[in-house]
C-alpha cells in the first residue's frame, strides 16, 4: 500500500496501538458467548437503491435515538446521518447522536467510535479488523468550536464563493478534532503534531449541509523530510491537507435526501469490486441483547457466530484484536 493511501485514522491506531490496553469488553458487556470470547457483536443491513431497505428503516425507526435531534448540544447542520464521502477507510457513515457536554476547557461536545450504531461499516475483513484497533485504543473524538482561522475563510472564498460576513465561535462552521485514545497512563489527547483534524461548513446544497473535513498526519516529520529534500525537488509547494466531505444524507427525522444516491453508488461499487452481495454488506458494532443486535458475533478464534438463520457473507478467519 503506498503511503498516499493509508487513512491518517489508520496511521494514527497504528502508531498509538502499541502502548494501549486493550479491552474487547469495551464493546460488549458480557464479552462471553457459547464460552468464547466475543471481539464484538455487529447487526448487518442492506443498502440498495429501493426506498424500502433495511439500513434506511433502520434509522427511520430508530430517528428518536440515532439522529440526534433529542441532543441540546449538536447545531442543526451536525444532526442527521452523514456519508464520509472521499474516506479511504471502511466506515461510510456515521452519526453524533451519542455525543456528550465536553470535559474540557474549550471542548463543546465528544464522542466515543465504538459506541453502537454511530459509524456504519461495509462488511468486509479489513473493517472488523481496524473496530479492533479502534477498541484497543478506546478512540473517542473532542470537537471544539473556534472562530475560523484566515486560511479557512480564504478557503471558503476562494473555493466555494463564500464571502464570511461571520465565521465566529459561536456561528459553530469551524471545529478543531481532536482524537483522544486510552493508553496504560489514562485517557490522553493525541498531539496536532502527530494528528491533526478540523472541519469547516461549506455552502448548504440544496436540501442538504456539507462539511469539508481535513487533516494531516505526522506533520512535523513531514515538513523536516519536505526542507532536507528540498534542493533536489524541482516543485516549491508543500503537501495540503488529505480532505474528504460529511455530506448529510439523513436530515434528524430521518427523511432521505438529495445526496442519498451517492452513498449508495458507493457501496455498490465497494460491493462490486470486492465480490459481494448488496444483501447485509452495512453493519454497525452493536451490544448482545439490544433492538436488533441479537444476529452475530466475531469470536475468538476467528470464528462468526450467526445467531439467526439469515444468509451473512463468509468472513473466513477474523482475528480478534
Amino acid at each position: 500500500m503506498k503511503f498516499s493511501t493509508i487513512s491518517p485514522l489508520v496511521l494514527t491506531l497504528l502508531s498509538l496501538s502499541a502502548c494501549s490496553k486493550s479491552d474487547p469488553s469495551q464493546l460488549d458487556a458480557s464479552n462471553q458467548f457459547q464460552g468464547k470470547t466475543v471481539g464484538h457483536w455487529y447487526e448487518t443491513l442492506t443498502l440498495d437503491e429501493s426506498l424500502d431497505n433495511s439500513f434506511l428503516k433502520f434509522h427511520q425507526d430508530n430517528k428518536d435515538i440515532l439522529l440526534g435531534n433529542r441532543s441540546s448540544i449538536l447545531p442543526e447542520t451536525l444532526r442527521g446521518l452523514w456519508f464520509m464521502d472521499g474516506n479511504p477507510v471502511g466506515d461510510q457513515t456515521f452519526n453524533l447522536a451519542s455525543a456528550k457536554p465536553g470535559r474540557y476547557a474549550g471542548e463543546d461536545f465528544s464522542f466515543e467510535v465504538n459506541t453502537p450504531s454511530t459509524f456504519s461499516w461495509t462488511n468486509l475483513e479489513a473493517n472488523h479488523k481496524i473496530i479492533g484497533l479502534i477498541a484497543a485504543v478506546n478512540l473517542s473524538y473532542s470537537f471544539a468550536f473556534l472562530d475560523c482561522p484566515a486560511d479557512v475563510k480564504a478557503e471558503r472564498e476562494q473555493r466555494y464563493g463564500m464571502a464570511d460576513g461571520s465565521c465566529s465561535k459561536e456561528d459553530k462552521q469551524f471545529a478543531i478534532i481532536t482524537p483522544m485514545v486510552t493508553t496504560p497512563l489514562g485517557q490522553v489527547r493525541v498531539s496536532p503534531k502527530i494528528a491533526y483534524f478540523d472541519m469547516y461548513l461549506r455552502p448548504k446544497v440544496g436540501d442538504h449541509f456539507v462539511w469539508e473535513r481535513r487533516s494531516k498526519v505526522f506533520d512535523v516529520a513531514q515538513k523536516l523530510v519536505y526542507q532536507l529534500t528540498s534542493l533536489f525537488r524541482k516543485e516549491t509547494k508543500e503537501r495540503d491537507f488529505h480532505r474528504y466531505n460529511f455530506t448529510q444524507v439523513l436530515d434528524g427525522d430521518g427523511q432521505a435526501l438529495s445526496s442519498l444516491p451517492k452513498l449508495v453508488n458507493q457501496v455498490q461499487s465497494i460491493a462490486a469490486k470486492n465480490k459481494k452481495e448488496l444483501k447485509d454488506f452495512i453493519f454497525y458494532v452493536c451490544y448482545q441483547g439490544e433492538v436488533g443486535c441479537s444476529r452475530n458475533a466475531l469470536l475468538e478464534g476467528g470464528d462468526t457466530q450467526i445467531e439467526e438463520s439469515t444468509n451473512l457473507s463468509d468472513f473466513g478467519a477474523l482475528p480478534v484484536f
